[in-house]
C-alpha cells in the first residue's frame, strides 16, 4: 500500500494520551484514540509502515496482522475525509458569516404587520439586547408574559420589536415587522414568542460557539450540562437550581472567543410531559402550568425560574469549571464517570449548533487548551436525587 503524508493544513493537539486533529481546509476537527494518535503521530514523523505496525502492535499488545488491519482502516476514514495529503475531498463552501434571524420552520405566508391602537407592550430585556413585544389582545399576552415576565425590563428604549398579531382565525408573530411564525390556536403562540426572542437576543451577541446544553452557576464559575433532547439535560438543570445553584439556561450556551465564558440565557425551563412526573416532588406547582403545544406536535410547559436562582447580574459571563454529560436512563444505575478530554470535546461539538466563526488554528488551540483546563464526566441517571448527590451542592456564595 501507498504510505501517505498528511494533508497540508492539519494539526494535532495532544490531550493526555489522547488527541484532536484539526483540518483548517476542512474546518472541521476529529477526536483520537490513543491508536489513531500513534498511527498519526507516525505519519508526521515520516515512519514507514513496518515500522508503525511495529509500534502499534507493541502498544496495544496485539499482532502484526491485527495492527496493519487497523492502520489501513484508519488510513481509508482519514483518506475519505481529506486529511490525507491528495485525498481530493471538495473544500467545504464558506461558512456564513451574517447574523440573520433564522425561522423556525418555511417562511410563513402573513400579511403585512399593521399594528392596531390599543396594543399591549411590554420590554424584555435577554443577551443584552432590549425587545419590545406588543401583543394585540390580553389574551394573547395572558399566554406568552408569564413565561418572561422574570426578562422584564423598564427600560423604555429598545432595540428590536415583536409583534404578535390574530391573522384569521390565528396568529401571526413577526420581528421587526417581518413575518417570523404563524400558528393556530393561543396554546401555540408562547414557543414562537420565546424562540423570537431568543433569536432576537442571539443575532445581536458575539460568540465563538453555541452548545445545546444547560447551565448552572455557584456564582463564581458554570456547570455546562451539554446533551441532546431527552437525555434528561432540563430535568437535571431544574433539580440543580432546586438544591442551590443558579440559573443560566437549560438549553444554550453560547462560549465566547478566548476565554470561553458563558453569558446567562435564562429563558423559562421547558419541561416535557415525561419529565413532569420526576419534577413533581421539587416543583409542585408545574402542575398548574399551562400546556403549549410546539411545532414539533410536543406538548411541554415552561417553567419560570424561582427568582432567588437567577444571577444578580444577568449580562456578566462567567468561566466553565466542570463539563456533565447527563444521559437518563431508566433501568441502568446512576453514576458519575470521568471522561477523557479528547472524548469530552467529541462529545461537546457534537452539540454545537453553531460556528459563528472561521476555526483557526489559533482558535482551536484555545480550544483544546480550555478542555484541557476543566473537570469532565458523564452522568448515567435513573434517579434524579442520586444524580444531584452525585454532582454535589454549588461550593460559592
Amino acid at each position: 500500500m501507498e504510505w501517505p503524508r498528511p494533508a497540508k493544513g492539519t494539526h494535532l493537539f495532544m490531550l493526555d494520551d489522547e488527541a484532536v486533529l484539526y483540518s483548517q481546509q476542512q474546518q472541521e476537527l476529529y477526536s483520537f484514540n490513543t491508536g489513531a494518535t500513534m498511527i498519526w503521530c507516525c505519519l508526521e514523523l515520516g515512519n514507514t509502515l513496518p515500522e508503525t505496525t511495529g509500534m502499534l502492535s507493541g502498544a496495544l499488545r496485539c499482532s502484526p496482522d491485527a495492527a496493519r488491519a487497523r492502520i489501513e482502516t484508519q488510513l481509508a476514514q482519514w483518506k475519505a475525509l481529506g486529511d490525507l495529503a491528495g485525498s481530493g475531498r471538495p473544500k467545504p463552501a464558506p461558512r456564513p458569516q451574517t447574523r440573520e434571524i433564522a425561522l423556525p420552520g418555511p417562511k410563513p405566508e402573513l400579511p403585512p404587520l399593521c399594528e392596531k391602537p390599543g396594543m399591549v407592550e411590554r420590554r424584555y430585556r435577554l443577551l443584552g439586547t432590549t425587545v419590545r413585544v406588543c401583543y394585540q389582545s390580553e389574551e394573547e399576552a395572558a399566554w406568552v408574559h408569564p413565561i418572561v415576565a422574570h426578562l422584564e425590563t423598564a427600560e423604555a428604549d429598545f432595540e428590536k420589536t415583536v409583534s404578535i398579531m390574530a391573522v384569521g382565525e390565528g396568529h401571526g408573530i413577526y420581528v421587526d415587522g417581518r413575518p417570523y411564525g404563524k400558528c393556530s390556536g393561543l396554546h401555540r403562540i408562547a414557543p414562537y414568542a420565546k424562540a423570537a426572542l431568543w433569536q432576537v437576543g442571539v443575532s445581536s451577541r458575539q460568540y465563538f460557539l453555541h452548545l445545546h446544553a444547560g447551565v448552572v452557576s455557584d456564582g463564581q464559575s458554570l456547570i455546562l450540562l451539554p446533551a441532546p433532547s431527552g437525555r434528561g439535560k432540563s430535568t437535571l438543570t431544574a433539580g440543580l437550581i432546586r438544591a442551590g445553584y443558579q440559573y443560566f439556561s437549560d438549553e444554550a450556551a453560547l462560549l465566547e472567543e478566548g476565554n470561553f465564558h458563558t453569558i446567562p440565557v435564562p429563558l423559562s425551563l421547558c419541561v416535557k410531559s415525561g419529565a413532569c412526573a420526576r419534577l413533581a416532588p421539587l416543583y409542585p406547582e408545574l402542575a398548574q402550568l399551562a400546556a403549549h403545544e410546539r411545532p414539533d406536535r410536543k406538548l411541554v410547559r415552561y417553567m419560570p425560574p424561582p427568582a432567588r436562582s437567577l444571577p444578580k447580574d444577568l449580562e456578566k459571563s462567567l468561566p466553565v469549571r466542570r463539563i456533565i454529560f447527563p444521559c437518563y436512563d431508566p433501568d441502568a444505575d446512576t453514576t458519575l464517570q470521568s471522561l477523557s478530554k479528547a472524548d469530552a470535546l467529541a462529545r461537546l461539538l457534537d452539540q454545537c449548533l453553531a460556528v459563528p466563526l472561521d476555526l483557526t488554528y489559533e482558535r482551536v488551540a484555545a480550544l483544546v487548551r480550555w478542555i484541557a483546563s476543566v473537570k469532565t464526566h458523564e452522568l448515567t441517571m435513573s434517579s434524579l436525587d442520586k444524580a444531584l448527590e452525585l454532582v454535589g451542592p454549588p461550593s460559592g456564595p
